[in-house]
């Protein structure tokens, strides 16, 4: 029982620390993109002639 108590705690583990490193990795590309999702949207449909 032990050992089972061992690996969920480490798989648990792995998974927190990957889903932080995702998201700081997601986090920091939307920081480096030029402006924002609403100003990449009024500049599509302004070309659009809408």
């Amino acid at each position: 029982m032990l050992q089972f108590a061992r690996f969920t705690a480490t798989r648990a583990t792995l998974a927190v620390m990957t889903l932080l490193l995702v998201s700081f990795i997601v986090f920091s590309l939307m920081e480096l993109v030029p402006g924002d999702c609403a100003e990449r949207y009024i500049a599509f449909k302004n070309t659009q002639g809408a």
